[in-house]
């Protein structure tokens, strides 16, 4: 009996995805005016890129303060950090 329900529900199912696939709309494909005005665009944009000359990329100067050096990481933890303390063998 449970056999029976099992299989009308598979079908139910079935049918459910068959519709809601038959209901979704396909996307819309450009027509060949919209192509068009992409395609003016993208040589627009490719025409003025090509009329911008290469240069190279400008670092940003840092003037560096008598005395010090720069730091990537701080070698020593930061005060006010604790660790764990070590266990002791044989405590439980």
């Amino acid at each position: 009996m449970t056999s029976v329900l099992w299989i009308g529900v598979v079908i139910a199912l079935a049918g459910f995805v068959i519709v809601l696939k038959a209901c979704v709309p396909k996307p819309k494909k450009a027509q060949k005016w919209e192509k068009a005005n992409i395609m003016k665009q993208l040589l627009a944009l490719s025409e003025s890129e090509s009329a911008i000359p290469a240069s190279a990329p400008s670092r940003k100067k840092t003037r560096a303060v008598a005395g010090t050096r720069p730091v990537a990481f701080p070698r020593t933890p930061a005060r006010g950090v604790s660790r764990p303390a070590p266990s002791q063998p044989g405590r439980c």
